[in-house]
């Protein structure tokens, strides 16, 4: 039986998201220092898709997933939801609505958060 790569990573990626939810049920929570998941989300707006983007980062419950998902509305044009996440997100909402701009300034805070939680783990912390 031939199955395709897009059944095989569904079922990777469902396996993935039944494995890795917080406590709260959420995906990419901070004590992983931002998951797979929204690396993922952050390739399909790098590409422009944000549709795959936004089912992703729904299901993202924390301050970096926020940011992602307002970045996901800005390039929908819906700019009073993504004002609405980027609040959530702490965040103040860019004048120069430049979504590439706000992709790598994510990209660049998701590693440095990424390298503190690898500091700590090393730590022992």
């Amino acid at each position: 039986m031939h199955v395709t790569f897009a059944k095989r990573l569904r079922r990777r990626k469902g396996r993935y998201d039944d494995a890795n939810r917080g406590e709260h049920g959420t995906i990419g929570s901070d004590r992983n220092g931002g998951g797979m998941a929204l690396n993922t989300a952050i390739r399909h707006l790098q590409r422009g898709d944000f549709q795959k983007a936004h089912a992703i980062v729904q299901n993202d419950n924390t301050e970096m997933g926020y940011w992602a998902h307002g970045i996901v509305h800005m390039l929908e044009g819906d700019l009073g939801n993504a004002r609405y996440w980027y609040r959530r997100a702490g965040r103040p909402f860019p004048r120069e609505r430049d979504a590439s701009a706000e992709i790598d300034a994510l990209v660049t805070a998701l590693r440095q958060q990424q390298a503190a939680v690898k500091t700590l783990k090393e730590a022992g912390g």
